[in-house]
């Protein structure tokens, strides 16, 4: 099996993991279900991506918010946390 790809957060190397509990948080903040299905690159703004992103980090790190995420990338972060989003959703669906 391949290494998965790390984002930086708080100084750690973290893999963005995605069991069900990330999911209902991700409902918490008005993120469907459904929607993710139809989800691609070409129709993610900022703030679904941040989203993501916490929900894969907030089981690991319980007291992070959305706004933090958000804060701790820029622009050139945006082709590894894509990667680590598509692999982290690729590990729940079972791929």
């Amino acid at each position: 099996m391949a290494e998965k790809t790390t984002i930086k957060f708080r100084g750690q190397d973290v893999t963005l993991a995605y069991p069900l509990l990330a999911f209902k948080r991700l409902e918490k903040v008005g993120v469907k279900l459904s929607e993710l299905e139809n989800m691609g690159d070409d129709n993610m703004d900022i703030e679904l991506l941040g989203k993501l992103i916490w929900a894969g980090l907030s089981c690991q790190f319980n007291d992070a918010t959305v706004d933090e995420v958000l804060l701790a990338y820029d622009i050139s972060d945006l082709e590894t946390l894509s990667k680590a989003l598509n692999e982290g959703f690729g590990s729940a669906a079972g791929k």
